[in-house]
């Protein structure tokens, strides 16, 4: 299932639970694969049928809402209900808004839809080939052949040791992948 908004699309990574909710990928779409939260912001916004919030990572081990709940620190978050920014928006535009987006994920179902942004560092370079931003592009494709094979696995399609293998060779082509642009960022 996919749900479209203006900058993005979210693409559902997860099986649905009992309580129709479902956990989501967010496609950034070109040519801005990385909007900045204002522009997230203004997106999320723009549907005055949705509430929720807006979680700012605090590293790259939590991209997910279930991830945060794991996580004993501060987590900024911003919350919006039907077109309306809760409280404390200014603030949480002045700390983050011209800040890029690395990647997001989502979380709920009908009108409720948590999002958590993973926020790129300052310093963070990126390598353009045609219309693959590497390494956003590359995560997302990774994670969902890792996920297309796991559930392979799970439905009984894939042996164990066929399994295994095709990870290995996942494993292998990342490593080989991340090698290649940071030979490229470093160059």
């Amino acid at each position: 299932m996919t749900f479209l908004h203006q900058l993005f699309e979210l693409r559902k990574r997860g099986p649905e639970r009992h309580d129709c909710t479902a956990p989501y990928d967010v496609i950034f779409r070109l040519p801005n694969r990385h909007p900045t939260v204002n522009q997230f912001l203004n997106s999320i916004i723009a549907h005055k049928d949705e509430w929720g919030k807006v979680h700012i990572s605090p590293g790259s081990a939590y991209t997910t809402v279930w991830d945060l709940m794991g996580y004993h620190g501060k987590i900024d978050s911003l919350e919006y209900r039907w077109g309306e920014w809760v409280k404390n928006y200014d603030i949480f535009v002045e700390k983050y808004g011209n800040r890029k987006i690395k990647s997001a994920t989502a979380d709920g179902g009908w009108s409720l839809m948590d999002y958590t942004l993973l926020l790129e560092d300052d310093d963070m370079k990126y390598e353009e080939f045609g219309d693959i931003d590497i390494p956003a592009d590359f995560e997302f494709s990774i994670k969902d052949g890792r996920s297309c094979i796991e559930r392979m696995h799970e439905e009984k399609l894939l042996t164990t040791s066929e399994y295994n293998s095709v990870m290995t060779i996942i494993d292998g082509a990342e490593a080989r992948k991340y090698e290649s642009i940071k030979a490229l960022n470093n160059g």
